[in-house]
């Protein structure tokens, strides 16, 4: 790996787009409340950047879809809606010479087994969050939780409890 980023992005005021049917239900709310948004697809764009041997745009969209609490003037239970929004994020990084799409398409479309040498990381320590009316004022207090973007340090893992499947019985 050449390089890499991590960052964080409070999204707020998205565009949400609706079927017609949804839509119609919308334009007779009188108050609208986010139940949940969820990812439902990602695609990533690798391009060489002009000028700049070696650096690599990477242009990423999020498909979520919206699901929403409409309340309307009647006084009944809420209507539940979907709709679509789209984020898209572009990042400059460092790839060298090689074919960095190639490289990154092979590594999210392979699956093979590989010993590869764990080495220790270091996690920044957390820092204590004030509570706000603000959820984006919040969010960007909250440190990036890499612990959920690697692996377990191989120190943490009980040798005995390891299955590879490959017949070395963690000895490999």
């Amino acid at each position: 790996m050449y390089d890499s980023c991590g960052d964080k992005d409070c999204l707020s005021e998205m565009r949400v787009f609706f079927t017609e049917a949804n839509q119609n239900v919308i334009n007779t709310a009188v108050s609208v409340r986010i139940r949940e948004a969820n990812i439902i697809n990602t695609v990533v764009n690798v391009e060489p950047v002009t000028y700049h041997n070696g650096f690599y745009s990477v242009d990423m969209t999020f498909y979520f879809e919206i699901v929403l609490d409409v309340y309307t003037n009647n006084g009944s239970a809420p209507a539940t809606v979907n709709g679509l929004s789209v984020f898209s994020k572009r990042v400059i990084l460092y790839g060298g010479n090689g074919n960095v799409a190639v490289f990154t398409i092979v590594q999210l479309k392979r699956t093979v087994q590989m010993l590869i040498p764990a080495f220790d990381f270091c996690v920044p320590d957390k820092e204590c969050v004030t509570s706000t009316d603000n959820p984006c004022d919040m969010f960007s207090k909250v440190d990036f939780p890499v612990e959920q973007f690697f692996p377990p340090n191989l120190a943490d893992i009980d040798p005995d409890s390891l299955e590879t499947g490959c017949g070395c019985n963690g000895n490999c």
